[in-house]
């Protein structure tokens, strides 16, 4: 009977024989496993499964039964009607029988598939060929021989003696030839030499646990590169040469101690040491010794305390210099001392209403073009009444001045010989106009 093999097998690849058995290729042959009850079947379809945000695992079932899909390949997965990549969007456990999406889902999406083949139930307990962790003990018949003829290679590394009985096994008695002992190598098993040497670059000899903790010994004197703190003083060669060497505290001390003037970046190194109260001041191109003017940004400042809302009230004073003093008065009312204030580019002066009525305000503003300065000098006091105005002497000088009494039109028809007008102190008598 024709089995019909593929004859380009991959391995973990099944194949349905005709004479009723599954078979599983290992990579160098195939195997038989079981019939198709236990083995792979016709394709069927999977349940459905509605998805959560999880990427799993989500049980595999057929008719509500769990099944063991032989790898990703071995199902069509389907996720919202969009066909999933094997390995790439899931990977499915054979000895558990479920699937794993490799990102999240979305909520409330339906899963379904096509089951190809499933793994035998006798498969999932089978140690594989290429190797594997045993969970049981291995048992010898009583007749069970191991011959030991039969150990090649790196397997027969038995010291080159006979091979005599183990308990309650029957081991074929022989020498194993020298030609199954090999020696070791960073390629392959074998035999190996000790050494006690922490130095040696070979590959066929092993570090015996004297070398071991020479080695250790070592490390746990030596200081970690991630930084510790040494326990005696550190010597150094001399002094550093490049950005990123070491220094002595006595090197940074002959550094620093000996800096002048002439050592500082652009400061101009024609003037001479700077006298007892001078400072360095920008010239425009360099930093040359001065005097200390007390304007611009020099003078002292008292500090501000602040309450993370309010400058604190045990502070009244910021004093940044002689003509620049800001003060608060016992009620509460901040005093500002300055040479002069000016309001640059047609800026206003804004005198803001009451919060409660809004936010507008009244203001002062400069005429758009001044052809000169001009200074307007205030009044003293108060005028002498209701119905005062300022006035100007024209060279600045504002004075208050009473207005003028207000004029009353009387329409009184023409005005002919006859008639006349009636001021409160003056007569107007028409006869006399012509």
């Amino acid at each position: 009977m024709a089995l019909n093999f593929p004859s380009s097998p991959y391995v973990g690849l099944t194949h349905d024989a005709t004479n009723g058995l599954q078979y599983y290729y290992d990579g160098t042959k195939w195997i038989s496993q079981s019939s198709y009850s236990t083995g792979a079947i016709n394709a069927q379809k999977i349940d459905n499964v509605t998805l959560t945000t999880s990427t799993g695992p989500y049980d595999l079932k057929v008719d509500s039964k769990t099944v063991k899909p032989h790898n990703a390949e071995s199902v069509l997965i389907s996720v919202n009607g969009v066909i999933q990549q094997p390995t790439t969007d899931y990977t499915v456990s054979s000895t558990a029988g479920t699937i794993t999406f490799t990102s999240a889902p979305t909520n409330g999406h339906v899963m379904w598939g096509v089951l190809y083949s499933r793994i035998p139930i006798d498969l999932s307990t089978a140690l594989s060929t290429t190797g594997g962790t045993m969970t049981g003990d291995i048992t010898f018949a009583s007749s069970q021989t191991l011959d030991a003829s039969k150990l090649t290679g790196t397997a027969a590394a038995i010291n080159g003696s006979a091979i005599t009985a183990l308990s309650g096994t029957n081991i074929t008695a022989g020498t194993v030839s020298s030609d199954y002992v090999e020696d070791a190598s960073i390629s392959r098993q074998g035999v190996v030499q000790l050494t006690d040497s922490t130095n040696s670059t070979s590959t066929t000899t092993a570090a015996t646990p004297n070398s071991v903790k020479d080695v250790k010994d070592t490390i746990d004197a030596a200081l970690p590169k991630s930084g510790g703190t040494m326990t005696g003083a550190i010597t150094l060669p001399g002094n550093p040469t490049a950005n990123l060497h070491a220094s002595t505290k006595a090197y940074v001390d002959s550094v620093s101690g000996a800096t002048t003037i002439t050592q500082l970046s652009d400061v101009d190194t024609t003037t001479s040491i700077p006298s007892s109260g001078e400072v360095l001041k920008w010239d425009g191109s360099n930093w040359a010794p001065a005097a200390d003017s007390g304007s611009g940004g020099g003078g002292t400042m008292t500090t501000v305390k602040s309450n993370n809302s309010n400058v604190d009230t045990s502070v009244t004073t910021i004093d940044f210099d002689s003509n620049f003093v800001v003060s608060e008065s016992p009620d509460h009312e901040m005093n500002i001392t300055l040479s002069d204030v000016t309001l640059d580019n047609q800026k206003d002066l804004r005198f803001g209403e009451a919060t409660a009525n809004g936010s507008n305000y009244v203001a002062f503003q400069a005429p758009a073009a001044v052809t000169s300065n001009v200074t307007w000098t205030l009044p003293a006091t108060d005028g002498g009444g209701a119905n005062y105005r300022l006035v100007t002497n024209g060279s600045g000088t504002l004075s208050w001045a009473a207005a003028s009494q207000g004029v009353t039109v009387i329409d009184a028809g023409d005005f002919n010989s006859g008639s006349s007008i009636v001021s409160t102190s003056t007569t107007y008598d028409g006869g006399e106009f012509t």
